[in-house]
């Protein structure tokens, strides 16, 4: 019986092979696209999964708000103090750790190797995390002064083949360090990638006990099975008053699931660049979308399909034929088409993800860990679709009486409603694809054209030579001597870098939380960045290094001061320092438009230093400027290699997610564009057909092919314009909540739903044009012998 019905329906997917074609098309490139998301999903959602009693461990995070609380940072980094103090206050914390980035330079003999995510950490680190050793003991690796572990690739890098365990390595080309284990590099789906850690014993040992005062450090806690995260974080404003006092009342400890730091944490002082779930949920929305297009397209087809079989369904029941073998026909011939979308998106998605790599930055595979439930969950959705589709046809069709079947009389007014309301809910779905991708692009180029209140263009940034930053003078001379150089500055941070901590900002009696920035006098110029009140600092004036403060216009207003007039002058202490306002500078936007400008405080401090500015005059001779501070660096690391980047390339870093969410959006919308075509394209060789008497009669009586076409096209184009004013409010809700992720941002334009609104009727005529076009001008004689 079975055998039977798949002959059959083999037989009828093959008489009708244009509709199959359009069937299988439509429906496997939207499962394709909808694998790939899915595929992505689950390796955005499977960061830091692999970690061994991952539910367990927690990230210590610390929140710090003024006196009078006002709020302040939420930051990843806290003081060094808080990991043993926890471990030792509370048994349901097994372990405790500490993290504190750093880069140094690793050098083998003459062969300088770069750090890339390097930390010196705790020895409880390898029980609270799962770092695989394959060489080394984890218990002990991290115990002793000088001790370094290395991922594989790094210590491959270093010695080659040759074992490096018990090796020496030079770190920053003075001290000796011992290799005391070498471990797997980690999967890449985890937000804290390591290549190098370093003992924390050495750390202790170069600057004696660690205190309260620096929060530098990532903290991570395994708690104990079954201990509650909710109950040990009722504990942390107690324990913080114990050790702090009456300091406490403007910190607030949080405890943050590993697992939810990929997607759901932009805190001060990431360790990483992590995504952002609101992403993930819009990218998923667009699976979903398409899925549904080609799921509509495929039961539109398969009811348009079966209203052509009216003679044989009479044939069949006339014969002897049962309503039950008519069902199982139509669902056979529905679930077969289906199944085979299923295979052909297999291949497609085994094609396009190496390109779906490489623009992701992923390493999925189709039939990676867990791809094969996948898989089981789209032949479930194959077969679901199939049977759906094949309802109509299988529980409606089959139920009518032999004779009105052999007369054609089977598209009934409720089948064409039908069709008509899932064309709709198609072109709803695209258009706010459409939408969301002008609304993305419209963003993307608010962001570009923005003016950040600083010249960005023609800047390299490079790291502080560190044994010569208090002879940097000289250097700085010989670079600016350079025709190219215009001029030479220090900072920490660079515009483009996270503003990583807070300090208190006092003018008696007012007090607020601000960002410090260190810089020496020529940052500002070389920036273009020109005081609205007072003067620079000065490189004559020693004592004016952290000392004298300039401040920004929003940290003027947060201070209570009218104008930044009555600012200059005034004293006030930041942090552990005092001294008075020299200057007030405009609002720049320091960081990127996700965040509002912060009040700042620039002030001198060459201990802080971490970057070098070097602003090129327009149309310099890049290479030339290179060459001549790979020569500089030289002079001072030889062997080591210079790494420098340009200032325009780390602003549009600080953009890529959103570049990638366009792009991807963009070219999934193009899909759905393309699949709803798919699918007007055949319901309009659909509507042709069945009114192709209709056609030639109306020509009969003098109908021109204008009327003709505009008859037949009518109804497409009325879908199309409905569905543009369903779409529109939606879109437009959709896309404000994205922008409200940005503190600046464009706003939603008109020309945006116009637009949408043109491409969506011109996809409509150009896709059903040829077809009504043909009709109309094709010969009445013939169109009256039709059937």
């Amino acid at each position: 019986m079975l055998t039977n019905f798949l002959t059959l329906a083999l037989r009828s997917l093959w008489r009708y092979r244009g509709y199959t074609l359009i069937h299988v098309a439509g429906l496997s490139i939207g499962m394709a696209a909808g694998l790939l998301i899915l595929l992505f999903i689950r390796d955005e959602f499977g960061y830091d999964a692999y970690h061994e009693g991952a539910d367990q461990v927690y990230r210590v995070t610390q929140e710090v708000r003024s006196e009078t609380g006002e709020a302040g940072v939420h930051g990843v980094l806290v003081d060094p103090p808080v990991a043993p103090l926890l471990k030792e206050a509370f048994p349901e914390v097994l372990y405790a750790a500490r993290l504190t980035p750093v880069g140094p330079s690793l050098r083998r003999g003459d062969q300088y190797v770069s750090s890339g995510d390097c930390y010196w950490a705790d020895p409880d680190l390898f029980d609270i995390l799962s770092v695989p050793f394959v060489a080394g003991d984890p218990k002990t690796a991290l115990v002793e002064p000088f001790s370094l572990v290395l991922s594989a690739s790094k210590a491959r890098a270093l010695f080659g083949d040759a074992g490096a365990l018990g090796q020496t390595v030079i770190v920053n080309d003075r001290d000796a360090w011992t290799v005391t284990g070498v471990f797997e590099d980690l999967p890449r789906n985890t937000h804290l990638p390591i290549d190098v850690l370093g003992s924390m014993t050495t750390m202790e040992r170069w600057f004696g006990q660690l205190g309260w005062g620096s929060p530098n450090y990532a903290t991570y806690i395994r708690l104990a099975d079954g201990a509650s995260a909710a109950a040990l974080a009722d504990k942390l404003p107690a324990f913080l008053e114990r050790h702090l006092g009456q300091d406490a009342a403007s910190s607030r400890l949080h405890l943050q699931p590993l697992r939810d730091i990929h997607l759901r944490s932009h805190l001060v002082g990431e360790l990483g660049a992590n995504g952002d779930i609101r992403g993930v949920y819009l990218f998923g929305a667009v699976g979903l979308f398409i899925l549904v297009i080609a799921s509509i397209n495929f039961t539109n087809l398969s009811t348009a399909r079966a209203s052509r079989r009216a003679r044989e369904v009479g044939v069949r029941k006339a014969s002897g034929a049962g309503r039950p073998a008519l069902m199982y026909q139509f669902l056979s011939e529905s679930v077969l088409l289906a199944l085979i979308s299923l295979a052909v998106s297999i291949g497609m998605v085994g094609l396009a993800m190496p390109f779906f790599n490489a623009f992701t930055g992923k390493e999925l595979a189709v039939f990676g860990n867990d791809s094969v439930g996948y898989i089981a969950l789209y032949l479930g959705l194959a077969l679901a679709v199939g049977i759906a589709a094949g309802s109509y046809p299988a529980f409606y069709l089959s139920g009518f009486k032999p004779i009105a079947a052999l007369k054609g009389r089977l598209d009934r007014g409720g089948a064409s409603g039908l069709r008509a309301a899932l064309v709709t809910v198609q072109f709803v779905i695209a258009i706010v694809l459409l939408m969301s991708t002008q609304t993305v692009y419209r963003q993307l180029t608010f962001i570009s054209e923005v003016d950040p209140g600083y010249r960005r263009e023609n800047v390299l940034i490079l790291p502080v030579l560190w044994d010569e930053m208090e002879q940097f003078e000289p250097i700085r001379n010989r670079l600016e001597a350079h025709p190219d150089i215009v001029a030479v500055a220090q900072s920490n941070p660079v515009p483009s870098e996270r503003l990583s901590f807070t300090v208190e900002a006092t003018v008696a009696p007012a007090m607020t939380t601000v960002y410090p920035v260190f810089v020496d006098a020529r940052f500002f110029p070389a920036y273009g960045i020109d005081l609205v009140a007072g003067r620079n600092f000065s490189d004559e004036l020693a004592s004016e290094s952290a000392t004298g403060f300039i401040l920004n216009e929003s940290a003027v207003r947060r201070l209570g001061w009218a104008s930044p007039q009555d600012a200059v002058g005034a004293p006030m202490k930041v942090g552990g320092w005092g001294g008075s306002v020299l200057g007030v500078v405009p609002d720049v936007h320091f960081e990127s438009l996700h965040q509002a400008i912060a009040p700042m405080v620039y002030y001198m401090d060459p201990r802080n230093y971490r970057k070098v500015s070097v602003r090129m005059r327009a149309g310099a001779d890049l290479p030339a400027v290179v060459a001549l501070l790979e020569q500089e660096w030289q002079r001072y690391e030889p062997g080591q290699p210079l790494d420098y980047a340009l200032l325009d390339d780390q602003m549009r870093a600080v953009y890529l997610p959103e570049r990638r969410l366009g792009q991807l959006v963009a070219g999934f919308s193009v899909l759905a564009f393309f699949i709803t075509g798919l699918g007007l394209f055949a319901m309009a060789v659909h509507t042709v057909e069945r009114r192709t008497k209709e056609v030639g009669i109306r020509k009969a009586l003098g109908a021109s092919a204008g009327a003709i076409v505009l008859l037949l096209a009518r109804e497409n184009l009325r879908v199309a314009l409905v569905a543009c004013l369903i779409a529109a409010p939606i879109a437009m809700m959709l896309m404000q909540r994205w922008l409200d992720g940005f503190a600046y941002h464009a706003d939603f334009s008109v020309w945006t739903l116009l637009t949408s609104a043109a491409i969506t009727v011109a996809v409509a005529i150009l896709t059903i044009g040829y077809q009504t076009l043909r009709a109309a001008q094709s010969d009445p004689v013939e169109s009256l012998r039709y059937e």
